[in-house]
């Protein structure tokens, strides 16, 4: 997928977030991948930590091949879901993850800083 979209992005200049968002939302594949983009303007604290039990709970399968770079996360089974505590939120849902991803925001014509 990200190689797909640096062909798509090859040369433009990411002016601003609309631009970026809107290039990647018009990439596509000879073999049917579409993708889909939003910007997601949240606040998300920084500095919290997963603890080890948490990072056991993950569903993570490394690959055999680099696998400190190459793994896959997985559904936990319900069960295990419930055994973790909640997780801090980020503060709101901004408007323009509740609607469609391909149609356009004027949210995302921030420059890019």
């Amino acid at each position: 997928m990200f190689s797909e979209i640096s062909k798509n992005w090859a040369g433009a200049p990411l002016e601003s977030f609309e631009i970026l968002v809107n290039l990647v939302r018009n990439t596509t594949t000879a073999t049917g991948l579409r993708v889909e983009a939003c910007r997601d303007q949240r606040h998300y604290n920084k500095g919290i930590k997963v603890s080890d039990k948490e990072m056991r709970q993950l569903a993570l399968t490394k690959s055999d091949l680099l696998d400190k770079w190459n793994y896959k996360f997985s559904p936990r089974p319900q069960d295990e879901q419930e055994d973790l505590a909640p997780r801090p939120q980020a503060n709101s849902t901004p408007p323009s993850l509740l609607q469609s991803p391909r149609s356009a925001s004027a949210s995302d014509a921030s420059p890019i800083m």
